[in-house]
């Protein structure tokens, strides 16, 4: 998967395969730009899985010591965002009653 600029704020999933191939376009590889985001902005994911209040929990993907992160089958991928917040309005635009983490994305994290 690889995401496409919104607005210079926000980096939205998009779905590509170019099967490993490092494709390029207009010189640019994939595989550089998915690096270089990695490198300044966290990739978030939503759970499926309710809380019992109802919340969808979005959290980075980056953070190790979550001690409740979400089984892979589990996550909904909103792809790269400078933070929380863009990540959490992503996970509503898909209709989740979204919350951030309290341990990896605690800054949104309201109940």
């Amino acid at each position: 998967m690889t995401t496409a600029l919104n607005c210079c704020t926000e980096i939205q999933p998009m779905q590509r395969d170019f099967s490993g191939q490092g494709s390029r376009l207009a010189g640019i590889s994939f595989h550089t730009i998915e690096a270089t985001l990695e490198n300044f902005m966290p990739y978030f994911y939503v759970n499926k899985n309710k809380q019992a209040n109802g919340d969808n929990e979005v959290h980075r993907s980056d953070e190790v010591n979550c001690p409740n992160p979400a089984l892979s089958q589990n996550r909904v991928d909103l792809g790269w965002h400078l933070g929380c917040q863009g990540a959490v309005q992503a996970a509503k635009n898909l209709g989740y009653k979204a919350n951030g983490c309290y341990y990896c994305a605690n800054e949104c994290h309201t109940t």
